[in-house]
């Protein structure tokens, strides 16, 4: 069962493309962090669960219609960056290079689509953190 331990809103979003080695911006958007669990439970041997899987999922937002010239049989990535308020009240700039489209992405206004960020043990730590 997966489940969500922690939502994180975003500031500011970008979502970028990786099209021949180059960056190309696609859009602003919305953005949240879910960071996810996916969990089993051990009723027979008390009320505990095992920890299978810890990843982070990426939820964007188009506001408007997104105007672009991109060929996407050309890209290579996702790239996503955007400000995220920390608990001292200061915002960070986070970079998660590596999104994996998990639906349909909808540029359309008011537009959603999902990703799951490949990011490290410690970043997955930070984002909890946050």
């Amino acid at each position: 069962m997966d489940r969500v331990i922690k939502t994180i809103p975003c500031d500011a979003g970008t979502l970028y493309v990786s099209c021949d080695g180059r960056r190309v911006k696609l859009a602003d958007c919305k953005a949240a962090v879910e960071v996810i669990e996916t969990v089993n439970e051990l009723p027979t041997l008390g009320k505990g669960r095992v920890i299978k899987k810890r990843y982070a999922s990426l939820l964007l937002t188009f506001d408007h219609e997104v105007s672009y010239s991109v060929d996407f049989q050309t890209v290579d990535s996702f790239l996503f960056q955007g400000d995220f308020l920390r608990k001292d009240g200061k915002l960070e700039r986070l970079t998660f290079s590596r999104c994996c489209l998990l639906s349909d992405l909808d540029l359309t206004g008011s537009g959603q689509c999902e990703f799951e960020i490949e990011c490290s043990n410690d970043m997955l730590h930070k984002l909890q953190l946050l």
